[in-house]
């Protein structure tokens, strides 16, 4: 108490200089979402990398979706998520990705594309005020953002139970993934 009239000036330079700086640092949507995506779809590529071809079409169960089906289809909405905000779908475009791309080297060469699509799009949209028209849905763009962040972890993990299923041990040491 005896400091109170001396702290509370310093104290509240001190918080309105850190809230000031917070708030600037972690407004940057497109930034901090970026560094999500690229950490998650570092861990599934190499995950991906990791299963062996051969298994690239296992699956749990009948009418499960198998190795290859669940990174094409996450490929899939690395496409579809940004077009819906205005980004152009390539021209190879394939809602049937998930049957007909089947190898190892295509699929994953069709993931390591369609994540350099979302992080190309991220760099380039400049705000994440408008509505994202998914399939017959409307979001607002920056749900449409954690919608599609959401979709990839989901499937991260999907990927690391097939792979465990199989004998495949995750490639990376930390909880963070790979080269963290």
């Amino acid at each position: 108490m005896r400091f109170r009239g001396f702290c509370t000036p310093a104290l509240a330079l001190l918080l309105t200089v850190g809230i000031t700086s917070t708030a600037a640092a972690g407004d940057d949507f497109a930034t901090s979402f970026a560094s999500d995506f690229e950490r998650t779809n570092r861990k599934l590529v190499a995950l991906a990398e990791e299963i062996p071809a051969n298994k690239y079409d296992w699956r749990p169960a009948e009418g499960v979706r198998s190795v290859s089906e669940v990174l094409a289809h996450v490929a899939f909405g690395n496409f579809l998520f940004p077009s819906s905000m205005g980004a152009e779908l390539p021209e190879d475009f394939d809602p049937q990705w998930e049957k007909s791309v089947t190898g190892k080297q295509e699929v994953l060469e069709l993931l390591r594309r369609s994540i350099a699509n979302v992080e190309e799009f991220m760099k380039t949209k400049k705000s994440f005020d408008g509505i994202a028209q998914v399939g017959k849905n409307e979001f607002p763009e920056r749900e449409a953002i954690f919608i599609l962040s959401g979709h990839t972890h989901e499937h991260l993990g999907q990927t690391i139970a097939y792979a465990r299923s199989m004998g495949v041990a995750p490639p990376w040491d930390s909880p963070l993934g790979p080269e963290r």
